[in-house]
């Protein structure tokens, strides 16, 4: 989050994190960073309704939620929530749910990287997991979401690009 605040200044940004210990970290980053545009972490469990969220962002309506690096490090209720939320909280028609990390597409995962990647996740928490996209797809139009755009990254890690219709 610190990079794109970076360099999307006009763009307010809330980092979240359902662990109040990576408070720390997160402020730590976007003090090295001088970034006036990033507020306060809010403390936000996604598989909890988000009128149940702190006051601060309960009920507003959001432009995008980024997620980084958790669908795959996370047991799936989680992901559940994150799709729910992005269907309540985005803007209709303008609102994006942008996702990044690893992912299977079609049953299909590789390379064998990811693969071994997969299988030391599941040996750590048997909950967590790479995702096939084509579950998320499914999730995201239970939710509203249609995946409008895919983009392959370094390292073997993809952004789906999801709006809220």
């Amino acid at each position: 989050m610190s990079y794109f605040a970076k360099f999307f200044k006009n763009v307010t940004w809330i980092p979240s994190e359902a662990d109040k210990r990576y408070f720390d970290s997160i402020n730590g980053y976007v003090a090295a960073d001088a970034l006036p545009n990033v507020r306060e972490p809010e403390f936000i469990d996604i598989t909890t309704d988000p009128e149940d969220w702190p006051e601060s962002i309960k009920s507003k309506q959001f432009d995008v939620i980024y997620c980084a690096n958790m669908i795959h490090i996370s047991p799936f209720p989680c992901t559940v929530g994150l799709f729910y939320a992005a269907g309540k909280v985005l803007k209709p028609s303008t609102g994006y749910l942008i996702t990044y990390g690893p992912y299977a597409e079609g049953g299909n995962l590789e390379p064998e990287s990811n693969v071994r990647f997969d299988e030391s996740l599941r040996n750590q928490n048997h909950e967590w997991g790479i995702r096939d996209i084509d579950d998320l797809q499914n999730l995201g139009e239970g939710n509203g979401l249609k995946l409008i755009k895919r983009f392959d990254m370094p390292a073997n890690n993809k952004t789906l690009i999801f709006q809220r219709q």
